[in-house]
């Protein structure tokens, strides 16, 4: 269950805020499988689990309107075992 208000308090106990290590473990590089951009976004639990599940997540994208996002490093790996390697160097070069 999520809240789209912030200020509901709904348990009556205070949370503390997320420290700098929690955030930092939320980030993640996504890329967009129609245009290849990449993003780094801050995931929330429920878009966590929800990847999680469906192997990629349902983003907007600036160029494709809304698609399917993945791992940046999952589809690095899946070209090098495909024997595509281009994705692979990409990411080492740090080319958009």
């Amino acid at each position: 269950m999520a809240f789209l208000d912030a200020e509901v308090d709904f348990w009556g106990v205070d949370f503390p805020s997320m420290t700098d290590s929690e955030k930092e473990a939320s980030r993640v590089l996504l890329q967009c499988s129609s245009c290849k951009a990449r993003e780094m976004v801050e995931q929330s639990d429920l878009e966590s689990d929800v990847y999680l599940v469906n192997e990629g997540i349902v983003r907007s994208c600036k160029r494709a309107v809304l698609t399917i996002w993945k791992r940046a490093a999952e589809i690095a790996t899946a070209a090098r075992s495909d024997g595509n390697d281009d994705a692979g160097r990409e990411e080492r070069s740090g080319a958009r």
